[in-house]
């Protein structure tokens, strides 16, 4: 990762940098982008182009989830994503199409609220959000986000991206869509003046998995985009107490995921080798 990334970081956690981001006017996408031709569904098909997962949702009690007896939003928004993106990494590689203009792309859909995430680096990683106590739905949604961007960016390092590319990206605060649903009355009204002021149309919003799915290549393989750019990680990433909280957070992961052979299906994503 970049020093001139790294530098950056700290802009992206402030106000500034939110406002920035909301405003930066869309990247013109390539002309000859056309997704008119790509597979949506994995089951039977003989390939697969391009793969996003987007589930998020913003929890105002603390609710577990009695099969995994996680806390929902860190099941939902890290647990099941980060699963299911582990699982579709072999698919993805194995149905990567002969004579494709490139391989096959995973983008995984995370929030610029990551940059805001404080989380406790030292000690265990997925019970801090699995505590009742100190429960905040914003703030359990910004700590899930930060565990999901920095999951990916270890995911990717195990396959190679001339086999498939592992992006994270940042649609922004995106207007006319059904995400604060369940907030009360007193919350939901002073985020829908936020909104109206500061929010992306959706068409605009969703212009962004299109440039992170279909219009980059290897250089974005790793990365997190937002705003048609590639953008810093949270600064934490780039700290020696980050790096450290980053592999605890992968060894409980791959814990959690032995249920599914999590750590055979790693093993078979070595840059180079081939699947068996």
């Amino acid at each position: 990762m970049s020093t001139k990334l790294q530098r950056q970081a700290a802009f992206e956690a402030s106000f500034l940098g939110f406002l920035h981001r909301q405003f930066t006017a869309p990247k013109p996408l390539p002309a000859h982008t056309d997704l008119t031709g790509q597979v949506a569904v994995v089951t039977g098909l003989p390939r697969l182009d391009i793969a996003i997962l987007n589930a998020g949702l913003i929890e105002t009690r603390f609710t577990v989830v009695p099969a995994t007896e996680h806390e929902v939003t860190l099941q939902v928004n890290y647990l099941s994503t980060a699963l299911l993106a582990m699982l579709l990494l072999p698919v993805l590689k194995a149905k990567k199409a002969r004579g494709a203009a490139g391989p096959p792309v995973l983008t995984i859909v995370s929030s610029d609220m990551a940059y805001k995430a404080e989380i406790e680096t030292a000690g265990p990683v997925l019970r801090q959000l699995d505590a009742p106590d100190a429960f905040s739905g914003f703030d359990w949604y910004g700590k899930s986000k930060l565990l999901l961007m920095l999951f990916v960016s270890k995911l990717a390092e195990q396959v190679d991206g001339d086999d498939v590319v592992v992006n994270v990206v940042n649609p922004g605060m995106t207007s006319n869509t059904a995400f604060f649903r369940g907030l009360p009355t007193v919350l939901a009204k002073p985020l829908a003046v936020c909104q109206w002021l500061l929010a992306r149309p959706v068409h605009v919003a969703a212009t962004t998995y299109v440039d992170a799915a279909a219009a980059r290549g290897a250089e974005s393989h790793g990365a997190f985009l937002s705003d048609w750019t590639i953008k810093p990680f949270p600064k934490m990433y780039y700290t020696p107490e980050g790096a450290g909280f980053r592999e605890r957070l992968w060894d409980e992961t791959m814990e959690e995921f032995n249920f599914a052979g999590g750590a055979s299906v790693i093993s078979r994503l070595g840059r180079g080798r081939a699947l068996v």
